[in-house]
């Protein structure tokens, strides 16, 4: 529903967000957690999505109906970058959500997302930096009349990578010792930037775990 009123109407993300958890006071942090980095992860790889949905549907991206482009965004995205989830489960949780929300298009969903879980085109194999990394042409184009073909690819590698967590230190209520404390009481790995005593850098954190 999110992406849906995301795609519609093209309000912004943390809004709609915000509406919807509002709508469903009864979904727990973990499943929140998952639905945040589901739909960022579909913003981030939109065009890797569509280019595997492209290669086995008969019907332009443009003309398939909303419902059923997003049901088929949600499946490619896990079927090619959630490896914690089975090919299975994802497959049969989208066609009976499409029963419910796009009852004729099971069947269509059902055959394209089998076909990407067999054979799907992952960013190693992709060429087009437009596709793999989800830019706009125009921006690439600029990009490489000002840098080098490798100094363009790193920027946009770094700009599709998830940003790290930085913590700084409020020192007027805390010092590093105790958030350093904290922080290995709640096994949360980090280090602490080698120019700014007050920055830590947050290594490896579990979303699911509520901080002491």
């Amino acid at each position: 529903n999110i992406l849906f009123d995301f795609f519609k109407t093209s309000k912004s993300y943390s809004v709609l967000l915000e509406k919807h958890l509002e709508l469903n006071q009864g979904i727990n942090k973990k499943d929140i957690n998952y639905i945040v980095n589901a739909i960022k992860g579909i913003f981030r790889k939109k065009s890797i999505l569509e280019a595997n949905i492209n290669k086995y549907s008969r019907i332009k991206i443009q003309k398939i109906d909303l419902h059923t482009l997003i049901l088929l965004y949600m499946g490619t995205f896990e079927l090619i970058f959630c490896d914690s989830v089975p090919s299975y489960a994802t497959i049969n949780t989208i066609v009976n959500l499409s029963k419910y929300k796009k009852g004729k298009s099971s069947k269509f969903i059902n055959a394209i997302l089998r076909q990407i879980d067999n054979s799907n085109i992952d960013t190693i194999n992709i060429k087009d930096l437009s596709i793999k990394y989800s830019y706009p042409k125009w921006i690439l184009e600029k990009m490489n009349i000002q840098y080098k073909e490798n100094t363009t690819i790193s920027i946009i590698e770094n700009d599709s990578n998830i940003p790290p967590i930085w913590i700084r230190i409020n020192g007027l209520k805390t010092n590093s010792n105790e958030v350093s404390k904290i922080l290995h009481e709640n096994s949360i790995e980090f280090y602490q930037d080698q120019y700014l005593d007050n920055y830590y850098k947050i290594k490896n954190f579990d979303n699911n775990n509520v901080v002491k």
